[in-house]
């Protein structure tokens, strides 16, 4: 019974609170920079991975940018960058015959320590690993 009362209860508060929260409501303006910003992604992702850049051509600060794909994405412009080129380098070490020194090079990064360390945090292995696991 009493287990009964605490799952109304439970089921009441959750009920309050998504009444409660505020509903993100986005603007044509924001989903019109979102756009745009996937855009110039695309189209620059290689050599530009600063997000000064996109905001640059979007004659918008850094900061408003951030805070528009934050609240349309809910990730932030540096996130969204990284996990494009993440998913390039990707298909680069397993669809070509490049070395991790050209893929890096392909990508723009400065060296091969960079991209390495930059593989690593969003593939959870070295480039050469992930190379040689496509081998076997």
């Amino acid at each position: 019974m009493i287990w009964h009362h605490f799952s109304l209860v439970i089921y009441e508060i959750d009920n309050y609170f998504k009444k409660t929260e505020k509903i993100n409501l986005v603007t044509y303006r924001e989903d019109e920079l979102t756009t745009s910003f996937f855009i110039l992604v695309r189209e620059h992702f290689k050599e530009e991975h600063n997000v000064q850049f996109y905001a640059d051509q979007l004659c918008i600060s850094r900061k408003y940018l951030t805070k528009v794909i934050n609240k349309t994405m809910y990730k932030s412009p540096r996130e969204i960058i990284h996990q494009v080129l993440a998913v390039e380098a990707r298909l680069l070490l397993k669809n070509s015959n490049a070395n991790v020194n050209e893929v890096a090079s392909q990508l723009k990064f400065s060296d091969q320590a960079s991209f390495s360390k930059f593989f690593k945090k969003h593939a959870g292995k070295s480039p050469l690993e992930y190379k040689k696991d496509d081998l076997y």
